[in-house]
Formats: structure tokens, sequence, C-alpha cells
């Protein structure tokens, strides 16, 4: 019932469209013979953008043939071609170039619509039926310039209406979504009561076409790390001139930032775009997949929609049973390094949570492992060798690091010297080792990846919430430290950068870690503990965790909320350091409060 209406409200807007572009081009014009100034190609043009290629198309073929008619003259078949093809080219070039900022986008579009439509095929039907020397025709070329430029201010005013934006949302079919509205349906289902596999997933992406089946890969598991190697190889292949999907897990911001192409988080509107295109298909399920699945649905989607050559996919727990393996076979399996996390899901031993992390090896895929835990190292060689793949393990004897600032760290790795990599965290040179090595397996597989890529990508790339310097003096840091591993690498990173210090530290931690463990290592760099319960059910109370903090005899208070937690916290610190660390899932809030204080 509500498509039917919908399917009425468009196909009125659509005959309005119609209606306005004969009045704009049969009686207000300006002509002067065969060169006429109206604005009948507005219509055309707005509901190609407003609804796509193929409405573009209709409208403006309709509306010359209508207003030929009344105007009393005979339907030239390739003038109606014209007026189409100059909403159907916008259109089309409007959905190709979703990642442009919207002026550019739109004066690409509006432009290339006149040149095919008028500039060529009008002018072409202007020589062939009525004789008209091509010199004469070259006066309709700035005509279409003058008309492309003042479409486009016209264009760009209706877009940021918003009741004309709100009447197209009721009238067009099937889309009942805004973007807050997106992300409750994404948020929806957790796991809980849903039993793990891989069946869901492969049931709804084989019910959009399966996309994945389009698009090359490199999977990305590990305990620790993984987010910083899928960032920095992604920033490589990008330097090297392809077209990269980046799909990571959490957001630190907003969602967007899981699903990315060459650096550009997907827009609002194209994330939309895609909720109602798997909502139908999810909601067809009878087992309906998790928030997990059906954000990896949305990331495959996207990725082949536009085209991607190489996607670098993050697994989001685990590795055998998570959502992203159901890809085939990768162009390179990388595994960072491996600690003690996620028991619960994966096992309680090391080897255990190997084994977990092994599951995205294939058939004959190239595997490079970070390694250095003998009882882990054991469970990925024999997995490789029953799966013939090729395993390279990174040589951190070729590492030599720099030292560094709290600008860049510098490092020489393999051959590679001198490199500066803007994300400073101790850590982060032998992510970087790791990535390197990955890159140059997969050039030795056919990737056209230089050694100056991988520089330039290492030195440019962006990774927030790792180790992250939100001011200098007096600093302020923002760490995603969420496991005991992680924590003692954050801690060596405190040391090297601030030798000597003590820190105010901003704490929140999810109850199911091993807290104690992790506080263990926090307590002698500390001169005071301020503890947040992150927005999450999984996060420990902040009361409760200052009573963890008190047992080791260090001073801590509870904040009532993230927002009051930084202001006390930056209060504490003085002149001194504060670091916020613990977990990814307040880095958001954490840097938005800091933001807001700085500024007030």
């Amino acid at each position: 019932m509500n498509n039917s209406k919908n399917s009425v409200r468009t196909l009125t807007m659509l005959a309005l469209l119609v209606a306005m572009s004969i009045v704009f081009s049969r009686v207000l014009s300006i002509s002067t013979g065969f060169v006429r100034f109206n604005l009948g190609s507005l219509p055309v043009l707005l509901a190609a953008l407003l609804f796509g290629p193929g409405a573009g198309f209709a409208v403006g073929a309709v509306a010359d043939m209508i207003g030929g008619v009344l105007a009393g003259y005979a339907i030239n078949p390739l003038i109606t071609l014209g007026a189409g093809a100059i909403g159907l080219v916008a259109g089309l070039a409007w959905q190709k170039l979703p990642g442009l900022r919207t002026g550019l986008r739109l004066q690409i579009s509006v432009l290339l619509g006149h040149f095919v439509g008028s500039m060529v095929i009008t002018s072409l039907a202007l020589r062939i039926f009525y004789g008209y020397p091509w010199a004469a025709l070259a006066v309709r070329i700035p005509n279409a310039l003058i008309l492309a430029a003042v479409n486009t201010v016209l264009l760009r005013i209706l877009l940021e209406n918003r009741t004309l934006m709100k009447m197209v949302k009721k009238s067009k079919r099937g889309i009942t979504m805004n973007y807050e509205q997106a992300m409750e349906y994404i948020h929806a289902v957790q796991w809980a009561g849903h039993k793990p596999g891989l069946t869901r997933t492969r049931t709804l992406l084989a019910a959009l076409g399966d996309p994945h089946k389009q698009l090359r890969f490199v999977h990305v598991a590990g305990t620790n790390g993984k987010g910083s190697t899928a960032s920095m190889m992604a920033s490589c292949l990008q330097a090297a001139g392809y077209r990269v999907g980046l799909y990571t897990s959490p957001f630190i911001n907003r969602f967007n930032e899981r699903i990315q192409i060459n650096g550009v988080q997907i827009p609002d509107e194209e994330l939309v775009k895609l909720v109602e295109q798997v909502k139908p298909a999810a909601d067809a399920m009878e087992d309906v997949p998790t928030e997990f699945e059906i954000i990896t649905a949305l990331g495959m989607l996207y990725f082949a929609q536009q085209k991607c050559e190489i996607v670098v996919l993050e697994v989001g727990l685990g590795g055998t049973l998570d959502s992203t393996n159901v890809i085939d076979a990768p162009e390179c399996a990388v595994i960072t390094a491996l600690g003690m996390d996620h028991v619960k899901e994966l096992g309680p031993t090391l080897a255990d949570i190997a084994a977990a992390k092994a599951g995205i090896i294939k058939e004959e895929c190239p595997v490079v492992s970070y390694g250095g835990v003998p009882e882990a190292d054991i469970v990925i060689r024999r997995v490789c060798a029953e799966k013939h793949a090729e395993l390279t393990e990174v040589d951190f004897s070729r590492l030599k690091y720099e030292g560094g600032s709290l600008d860049a760290v510098e490092f020489d790795f393999d051959g590679l010297t001198d490199v500066h990599l803007p994300l400073i965290g101790s850590y982060q040179p032998r992510n970087a080792a790791l990535a390197i090595t990955a890159l140059r397996v997969m050039r030795t597989h056919g990737w056209n990846i230089p050694e100056s890529a991988i520089r330039t990508g290492l030195e440019t790339v962006s990774w927030p919430g790792r180790f992250e310097l939100l001011r200098h003096a007096p600093a302020f840091l923002l760490d995603g430290s969420h496991n005991a591993h992680g924590m003692r690498a954050t801690v060596q990173s405190l040391r090297d950068r601030f030798p000597g210090q003590k820190f105010v530290f901003l704490v929140s931690i999810m109850a199911d870690k091993d807290v104690d463990q992790m506080l263990s290592l926090l307590a002698p760099l500390a001169v005071r503990f301020v503890t947040v319960a992150a927005h999450t059910p999984r996060s420990m109370p902040a009361e409760t965790l200052a009573e963890h903090i008190r047992a080791y005899g260090c001073r801590a208070e509870a904040a009532a909320s993230i927002e009051a937690g930084v202001a006390r916290a930056v209060e504490l610190g003085g002149e001194g350091p504060v670091c916020a660390l613990g977990t990814l899932y307040f880095s958001g809030d954490v840097r938005k409060a800091f933001a807001e204080l700085v500024k007030g």
C-alpha cells in the first residue's frame, strides 16, 4: 500500500517537472533563430538528480514531445533523444561520483549532460535534418556553457531547500529512512541469541547478488594492531594508484569511518541507500542477521558498486566464524600480533585463539604473520601447511627503531630507510614492518606496489584513537588499548615518548577484560585516575572500576559522565600529561568532550 502511494507521488512530481520544462522551454524562452536560451533543462536535471537517470531521461524526452506538439512542430526523434540525454547523462554522472564534493559533483554532472544532450546530439540533429552549417552550430557551445552554469547554481539552491527535499523523500518509492533511522536499524540486532556461523551472511549476500565475489581482498585478523596495519596497507595501496576499500571496526567518531574508499568515508546518503537495499533482504530471512553481518553486507555491496580494485578487510572477532570470512581466498591473509583476548568466544589458550585467527587462511593463499608467540606460531604454521598456503613471518631483526618525537616515529626496515610514521606509538613500527612485508609479498604475486608508494602511504597514513596526541602542551593523549597485551605496548610508548613523567589517566574498561592485569601495568605511571563508563552495556561501572584501582593503592575518582571525566582529568593534570585509554568505545566521546572543553 505504501509503495503504491509512493509510486503515485513520484509520478505526480515527475509530471509536474515535465509541465515546468514545457513552460520554461516554450513560453519563458528567448530565441535567436536556432539558438534558444531557456531553463527547460532545469526540471530535467532536477529529475535526474533526485529520481535517477531514467527519470531524467523520461522527463526530458516527454517534455520535448509534448512541447513540440503543443507548439505545432513535428516530433524529431533525434532532438527528443538529445533532450532526454541531458537528464540521462547528468543522472549517471551524479550516481558515479558520490565521493566528490557536492559543488564539484554537480558541476561535472550538469556539464556532461549539456555536452552530450545539447552540444552533441541536438547539434547533430540540426545538421542532419535542417542543414545548419557546422560554423553556425558552434554558436551553440557558449549557449550551452552558459545554461550549464546557470543550471548548476539554481540546482545547488534547490538541493539545499529543506521543504523540497522533504517532498522528494515522501514521493520516492521505497525511500523510508533518513540517516538516523538507518543507524537505528543497523544497531537493532545484536549477537545475543544468535548461533555463530557464516550461513546468515552467505544467505544475505546471495540475496544481494553476491557482491563480494566481484572483489579482491587483503584479509586482516589478529588480537592487536589490526586496524593500524589495515590502515597502513590501504594507504600504501592507494599511493600505488589503486582504488582501495577499507573495512574496519569499531568506529571512533562516526559509523561511516568503518567503510571507506581511498580514505573517504561513505557519504550519509549512500549509506542510507545501501541500508534500504539490504533491509528487505535481511527482513525476509527466517534467521535475522546480526548487526555485524548487516554491516559486512553493506560494506561488500558498497565496494562492489564503487568498483574497488582491492579491499582491505579487517576481521571483527576471531576469524573462522567472523562474518568477513565468507570471502574466497584473499590476495593476502595478514595475521597481526596475537594475545589473550575474547577468551569466552575463542578459547582459553593462545593455541585456541591462534586457531580461530588462522580460520582466514584459505587454500594456496599467501599468508603473512606477525609471529613471535611460539604457541600460536605452531598453529599458524600447521594450518598453512594443511592449506598449502605460502607463509611469510616478519623478520623483525631487520627493523631498526630510530626513536621519534610527538609528531612521528622514525624507523628503518629491510632496506626502506628513514621512514617517518605519523602514528607515534612505539609499537607502530612493528605494525608497519608487518604491512611492508605483506605488501612486498603481494608484489611477488603481480601487484604493482613500488617502494616509493609504500613510503608515501606510511608517511601519510592516519588512524585516529591509537596513541593519538590531541594536544601537545600540556599533552592530552587518546589510546584505544583494550586488553593486557595492548596495554603493555601502550605503557612502553608512554615511557618512550614521556620519559620520567607520570600521568593522570582517564580510564574506561570493559567488564569482560582482564581489568586487574591492565591496571597493574598502568599503576606505576599514574598520579591519579578518573574513571568513566563507556556507552556500551559491556562497560564496567565507573565506581566499580575506581574501587579496583584503589586496591592498587592509587587515588581514583568516578565521574558521572565522559564529559565530566574529561574536564576533571584535565583539571587534575594541570601542566602535566593526561592519557585517556582502556577502550575504543569511548574514544569518540572523549575526543568530542575534549574539543568542546578546549574551545569553551
